[in-house]
């Protein structure tokens, strides 16, 4: 079996390492191309040409050309987890809250415990949804970055200040009623005049 000398692998890290940044794809990369080099140069190609053609059986446009390719995936990637996170999330949270309101509304045992689990992954979706406002402005064009941003304050003050409320913690008042007020005030109006927009004002256009 031919083994690639420590001169070609150091000629072949020198050359990955010129084209990608990240490390840990340099790493992957190398060991792909060696044993692909190797396997090549068994059926009598030379070292040169088994390695320019294992890189170009690796990616026809070039090296660099996989790192884009990787970047773009897991900036794909990681939005949609995101989302999908943000939404059992947000199933639970509604689901929790809704039941704990029925339970002390009734006055049956747990209602408490209900709301605050229920509260809890509220303020974890708010927290996951302020973190992909920040990482990916680019998904919330226009008045819908500013209407989720406010929203997603308005949620995070009001969950706090009713996870305060329920343990007993100060400031509880102060932080569920700003949250009210943004939600009222800003939110509410924003949201409903986007709706307006979209609905009434194009069927209008249209017609």
């Amino acid at each position: 079996m031919v083994e690639l000398t420590e001169a070609q692998i150091d000629h072949l890290n020198d050359l990955i390492c010129s084209k990608i940044e990240s490390k840990t794809l340099r790493s992957e990369i190398l060991d792909h191309c060696c044993c692909s080099i190797e396997s090549l140069m068994e059926k009598g190609k030379s070292f040169d040409e088994a390695c320019q053609e294992a890189l170009c059986l690796l990616h026809p446009a070039g090296l660099s050309k996989i790192e884009m390719d990787v970047h773009l995936a897991l900036n794909q990637l990681i939005p949609l987890i995101m989302k999908k996170t943000l939404f059992f999330s947000g199933i639970i949270a509604t689901f929790a809250i809704s039941a704990g309101l029925l339970f002390k509304f009734m006055k049956w045992p747990e209602g408490q415990l209900l709301m605050l689990i229920g509260n809890v992954f509220l303020l974890f979706s708010m927290i996951g949804l302020l973190i992909q406002l920040i990482r990916f402005p680019a998904a919330f064009k226009g008045i819908s970055f500013k209407r989720t941003l406010i929203g997603t304050i308005a949620g995070l003050l009001i969950s706090t200040g009713l996870i305060f409320k329920i343990m007993h913690w100060p400031s509880a008042n102060i932080q569920f009623t700003l949250g009210m007020g943004l939600l009222i005030v800003f939110f509410l109006p924003i949201f409903f005049w986007e709706i307006y927009s979209k609905e009434i004002l194009n069927k209008q256009a249209i017609r």
